[in-house]
């Protein structure tokens, strides 16, 4: 597929994210960040895609709905890409109106319609594991994938949804009220869902929990899920709840390709709590400790001093690795898109993600260059593990060595690969629902090269927009920080 925007360091494709990503070559991408649609959130007036059903089948769309009475998904299996039996083939026919909900093909299983209108959330599910086998194709074996996903309730079917300007829920459902048309099944199971979420299982008011329905469904396909990260929102949106607290999280997942990949720790770390600095352990003077060890080691000569440093440790721990928590604020954006999350995400991702200092420019390589450090030994308080509880006298417990805090420090970098002699170029970020190009402004901001898609031209023409005025930075080989 052409391009829709090219530039040296940016690459913007306008279509179908299947699409797109097929075209793609495979294993050239260091990372993902995203965050697709949510699942029934927002309308983005976006072209019907096909989903599911028999590829060789000459579809015939009508409004005749297939409606899953099973637990299980009405799709393919996701193992091994979609590409096991069916599962969950249980249907009962039933008749509706025409919405922007999506047509079924009265002769297969197909769906056309938009991703995030999907009917049934397993479905929803079911085409992102589909859209990210593909980006595992396109992902290297040691890259690494962020997603971030929110979740809803089960509602009522009554109402707007709100400011995105979707409209009534239930008339997007199919659902027009208590005296609809519809059958004894169908107005059975509307009654039992509220109308909102025509779905098994689920009950008016319920959490839906999307978010660990992608997570587990990924992990069935043969990700690894290496960490849930809880982004915290400083300030949200209210809720008109009483019985509930308002929602103020969202989702981050981690996974892999494989059991071990390119994760720079040192990429970002967060500082250590002035509180901690303040506690008792790390407020005990060094000289002090200096001192007590020094006896080790003989009398109370400079050498002796110094050797009792090494093992006390000179300096104290400033910070430390990030937890999987994200207290992140919102984040001002003029363009019209309601589903910005703020750049720290993308940030941090991208740090912890890529390499700071480039990958291999080799044909067919791409190796990140990975860090060298030095591991400092750094006051660690007290530790009733390894002798005396008092700090002063830890350091003289005899017959082994007082276990420390470690400290890493970056002297340089070193490629992963053989290919020494190769230049070195930026690392690729991609991201399959670019939106109005946040991912893509980030990757840029931090010397990285981004590969971004939608299917929707309007924000394509967003994202252009936020680079065009960027400036690019091709410091991405700069000495080690």
């Amino acid at each position: 597929m052409t391009p829709w925007l090219t530039l040296p360091d940016a690459t913007l494709y306008h279509g179908d994210v299947l699409a797109v990503l097929r075209g793609l070559p495979s294993e050239s991408v260091h990372c993902v960040c995203t965050s697709p649609p949510y699942w029934q959130l927002r309308d983005y007036k976006l072209p019907p895609t096909i989903w599911d059903g028999n590829e060789d089948c000459a579809h015939e769309w009508g409004d005749a709905r297939r409606i899953a009475v099973g637990n299980t998904p009405s799709v393919k299996s996701t193992l091994n890409c979609g590409t096991g039996p069916r599962v969950g083939t249980k249907w009962e026919s039933g008749r509706r109106e025409s919405t922007t909900h999506g047509q079924w093909c009265a002769h297969c299983q197909a769906w056309r319609g938009a991703l995030g209108l999907e009917p049934t959330p397993q479905a929803f599910v079911a085409h992102l594991v589909t859209i990210f086998c593909e980006a595992r194709r396109v992902l290297r074996k040691d890259g690494v994938i962020f997603v971030n996903m929110g979740d809803s309730y089960a509602g009522s079917g009554k109402g707007p949804t709100g400011h995105n300007g979707i409209g009534d829920q239930a008339e997007r459902q199919g659902f027009t009220g208590p005296n609809a048309r519809m059958d004894t099944y169908q107005r059975k199971r509307t009654e039992n869902t509220g109308g909102k979420r025509a779905t098994a299982g689920l009950k008016q008011k319920d959490l839906l929990m999307i978010p660990a329905r992608l997570a587990i469904a990924l992990q069935d396909d043969g990700w690894y899920l290496r960490s849930a990260i809880t982004w915290c929102k400083k300030s949200v949106m209210p809720e008109s709840v009483t019985d509930r607290p308002t929602s103020a999280t969202e989702q981050i997942f981690l996974l892999s390709k494989a059991p071990h990949y390119f994760y720079d720790q040192l990429g970002y770390t967060e500082p250590v709590a002035d509180s901690t600095l303040s506690d008792s352990r790390f407020g005990k003077t060094i000289a002090r400790n200096v001192d007590q060890a020094a006896k080790r080691y003989g009398d109370n000569t400079s050498a002796s001093r110094r050797q009792a440093a090494s093992h006390v440790g000179t300096l104290t721990a400033t910070t430390r690795n990030l937890r999987n928590y994200w207290v992140l604020g919102p984040e001002a954006n003029k363009e019209a898109h309601f589903a910005c999350y703020p750049t720290e995400i993308p940030r941090r991702c991208i740090l912890l993600g890529t390499s700071a200092h480039g990958v291999c420019g080799a044909p067919g390589c791409g190796a990140p260059w990975a860090r060298e450090t030095i591991t400092n030994d750094v006051h660690s308080g007290n530790r009733s593990t390894n002798g005396p509880r008092s700090v002063a006298n830890r350091a003289i417990t005899a017959g082994f060595d007082v276990r420390l805090e470690k400290e890493s420090e970056t002297t340089g970098w070193r490629p992963s690969c053989q290919h020494t002699d190769s230049p070195i170029v930026p690392a690729t970020v991609l991201d399959p629902f670019v939106g109005s190009g946040t991912t893509c402004a980030t990757a840029r901001e931090l010397g990285r090269r981004s590969i971004g898609i939608d299917l929707n031209e309007d924000y394509v023409r967003m994202a252009a927009r936020r680079l065009e005025k960027q400036t690019p930075n091709f410091a991405f080989a700069a000495a080690a920080s």
